[in-house]
């Protein structure tokens, strides 16, 4: 992680349109998560309230694990994630492992 630098634009909201849309024409077995792990806030452009809508009731949890510029704190991954009934992680590079180990356990129910 300590080689990896971060460049360019970050779509973040439109990933997690795609993302849930994708996941959730292939329904599998159990219950359809995804997991999105961010360094940066959004520029797609997207209406936070309009993604919102484009995701809620999918049968698809959001998960955001942010590090780096991006936070939980902004309110559409706030809404996104809870309207999903995900949830949002702030990590930093060194707190990262016990998050991804915390939010991993939560899904497979370890």
């Amino acid at each position: 992680m300590a080689a990896v630098r971060p460049a360019g634009n970050t779509p973040l909201l439109q990933t997690i349109v795609d993302g849930v849309r994708d996941v959730a024409a292939d329904p599998g077995e159990g219950v359809a998560s995804l997991v999105v792990l961010t360094d940066g806030n959004d520029t797609s452009g997207r209406s936070p309230s309009e993604v919102d809508a484009q995701v809620r009731g999918k049968g698809v949890r959001v998960f955001v694990v942010a590090i780096g510029e991006a936070s939980c704190g902004t309110l559409p991954l706030r809404d996104v994630t809870a309207h999903t009934g995900g949830g949002c992680y702030d990590a930093g590079l060194d707190t990262l492992d016990d998050v991804l180990v915390t939010l991993f356990g939560l899904l497979w129910g370890g």
